[in-house]
């Protein structure tokens, strides 16, 4: 029986019964403590085929996240497939990759040589209990491999989309800086209503900090 927290349930073909997931956050309540490992958390559970959630990498490869409650999973298994040609499938088991103590992220890479992909995530809670997650809901079956409907899709993976980490960034430090707030390094070019430096700022407060600023502090910034 699947519990249902909040629009209700739906009757789909062959009896399998769906929970939908209308919004990226289900306004249903949850009946149970965090961590308690029940997948019927359907608030928690969160994915989209857009970003973040799915990402086309170099090399014919693509990233997918999924999140849920903190504590409740205890395996996400990943069924993929070309959109369209037979045989091109797989199954990937995700790796929780970080938990910030309400969520855990979980994520694997999918290998897809053709740029098309289709996809649908089984999810396992603490007490051995499945269900199957794809874009109308919760499923107690595993669907129909003839079936595509439903199914999360990225349609295309162009290679512009590709997102590839350039060899040289590793080790690298990246500094945001408000080069108004950081460092004045010529006072020739203050405006008239700057105000004193070291003074508490409001949202329309200016200080004269300037790119001479930034270049003089290069040597302690690196």
């Amino acid at each position: 029986m699947v519990q249902v927290l909040g629009d209700g349930d739906h009757r789909g073909a062959a009896g399998v019964r769906r929970v939908p997931l209308a919004a990226e956050v289900h306004r249903g309540r949850s009946h149970h403590r965090r961590g308690e490992g029940l997948v019927l958390r359907f608030a928690a559970v969160r994915h989209r085929a857009r970003s973040p959630f799915v990402q086309p990498l170099a090399g014919d490869r693509f990233y997918v996240r999924l999140l849920a409650e903190a504590g409740d999973l205890a395996a996400v298994r990943c069924h993929f497939a070309d959109k369209y040609a037979a045989g091109v499938e797989g199954t990937l088991e995700l790796a929780r990759e970080a938990t910030d103590g309400i969520s855990d992220y979980w994520s694997a890479v999918l290998p897809m040589p053709t740029s098309r992909l289709r996809y649908f995530f089984e999810l396992t809670d603490r007490a051995g209990e499945t269900r199957f997650f794809n874009e109308h809901g919760f499923l107690e079956r595993r669907p129909a491999r003839k079936h595509h409907a439903g199914h999360f899709f990225y349609p295309y993976d162009l290679p512009v989309d590709r997102f590839a980490v350039p060899p040289w960034i590793g080790g690298r430090t990246f500094y945001l800086i408000f080069p108004d707030r950081f460092a004045n390094g010529d006072q020739m070019n203050d405006p008239a209503w700057k105000r004193p430096w070291g003074e508490a700022p409001t949202v329309k407060s200016f200080f004269g900090g300037d790119l001479p600023g930034i270049r003089q502090n290069l040597g302690w910034l690196g």
